[in-house]
């Protein structure tokens, strides 16, 4: 009867250490799969931030794509508009010039230095007015961008608003759980070795117990002898 109080005690000493092992084990594996459940979801609101953004970027391209379209046209009808300013000066020039060969040599020197001087005041007001017209078709799409990108930036800063909100959420609600777990394993590790404790105690009474009982059998048999 002692042996099988002894033996039992035993069992239980090695069960109760079992589910403590158990119960750690289980603890880290939750663990696990709350970090994968942070990550996972940190990443989907990222996910979501950049696409959000990549959509706003595409409605700022089709908003400002007209006003691009035309500051381009702008420019190419400015250069355009130099080009045949520039070919009529030296078509001038050149006019100019032959007839100032025509004329006695006396004559030709200057007639030539004024044709050469109309013809450079005539690319210059060419060159101003392309410059001119470049400064107005910049101006004109800056301000049709402006809105738009009013528009954009502030979609991407509360985007970005959104996800850090979400990200701070998800950090607190990760370390309340972290914390909350490393205390749980602590306690679970105190209690295993108060029952590891109680387990040794229990044993060294039962051991004694029976010792005891085979001293007194044993007496009991010398006696009878």
């Amino acid at each position: 009867m002692l042996k099988q109080k002894l033996f039992l005690g035993v069992i239980a000493g090695v069960v109760a250490l079992s589910f403590g092992v158990v119960a750690v084990v289980q603890a880290q594996t939750r663990t696990k799969t709350t970090e994968q459940f942070y990550s996972e979801a940190v990443k989907t609101a990222a996910g979501a931030r950049v696409a959000g953004i990549k959509t706003a970027q595409a409605t700022l391209d089709n908003l400002i794509k007209p006003a691009t379209v035309a500051y381009t046209a702008a420019l190419a009808r400015a250069k355009t508009t130099y080009n045949v300013a520039v070919s009529a000066a030296q078509a001038v020039y050149a006019t100019e010039l032959a007839a100032a060969k025509a004329k006695p040599a006396a004559e030709q020197a200057s007639a030539k230095k004024q044709a050469e001087v109309k013809f450079n005041a005539a690319k210059k007001a060419a060159v101003a007015a392309m410059k001119t017209a470049e400064v107005a078709a910049k101006t004109t799409l800056d301000a049709a961008k402006a809105g738009p990108i009013k528009i954009f930036n502030a979609e991407k800063k509360r985007l970005t608003d959104t996800y850090n909100s979400k990200k701070k959420a998800l950090d607190d609600a990760f370390k309340v759980y972290k914390d909350a777990v490393k205390v749980a394993l602590t306690k679970r590790q105190t209690d295993l070795k108060a029952l590891i404790t109680k387990f040794n105690a229990d044993k060294a009474v039962i051991i004694k117990t029976l010792n005891t009982a085979k001293d007194a059998a044993g007496k009991i048999f010398r006696d009878t002898l």
